[in-house]
């Protein structure tokens, strides 16, 4: 129901199943980042993680993601 979401650019012009698969992505990321973080044996790899979220960002959204979906989702609300 679209009545759910806040009235911002991305929730008028992308479908919500798109949302959410950003926000799964995002949410990935997290969790990753969260487990490499509290686990002390593997944390000394937590800057090279935070650092391979960079060519997820760059190579891996734009296969699933629109350019314009892109800058409606992952921009700052005033630019769109």
């Amino acid at each position: 129901q679209p009545s759910k979401y806040p009235d911002e650019p991305h929730t008028k012009f992308m479908a919500p199943k798109r949302m959410h698969l950003f926000t799964g992505i995002q949410l990935g990321l997290f969790v990753i980042l969260t487990v490499f973080r509290s686990i002390s044996v593997i944390a000394i790899a937590f800057p090279i993680v935070i650092k391979a979220c960079i060519p997820v960002r760059m190579y891996m959204l734009p296969r699933y993601f629109t350019e314009e979906e892109l800058i409606m989702i992952d921009t700052d609300d005033s630019i769109v």
